[in-house]
């Protein structure tokens, strides 16, 4: 069985060498992880462990090399699937992708939780065409 180890192992592998503002791109994914995991009160019937290493996988399909196949070899189909409602596809419209996120109750986790962290950093940065979009995006994640 895959543990979030691996994921992590993998992350760092594709990742390497990309960048999250200054720090190493896998900061990034552990707050998000952190994130997805304070969010987890809201949900139930998910495993924290499949949400820890979507959580730390959310961007390897968007942003790297790796395949969905050695998703599916190293952590099975469940969350290679989880992991692709997070990818979003060229020539996907934004409001279909969003529909495919919200579609997979751990893929909504850990979109949300990663719409946070952007939200976060943007503020920090005083991006104000961040500030707006991720804040509408997580009005329409939540529903509101």
């Amino acid at each position: 069985m895959s543990t979030m180890y691996d994921a992590v192992s993998l992350a760092r592998k594709y990742h390497a060498g990309q960048k999250y503002g200054t720090r190493d791109y896998v900061e990034h994914l552990f707050s998000v992880r952190d994130a997805a995991l304070d969010n987890m009160d809201d949900v139930k019937g998910v495993h924290a462990s499949v949400v820890v290493i979507v959580a730390i996988l959310h961007d390897i399909l968007e942003d790297t090399e790796c395949t969905y196949e050695e998703l599916v070899e190293t952590f099975g189909e469940g969350v290679a699937e989880s992991v692709a409602c997070l990818t979003k596809v060229g020539g996907e419209s934004y409001e279909y992708y969003i529909e495919k996120v919200k579609s997979d109750e751990v893929a909504w986790i850990v979109k949300i939780a990663d719409t946070r962290c952007n939200l976060r950093q943007s503020i920090l940065d005083d991006n104000k065409g961040c500030i707006v979009k991720y804040a509408k995006q997580l009005m329409l994640l939540e529903g509101l």
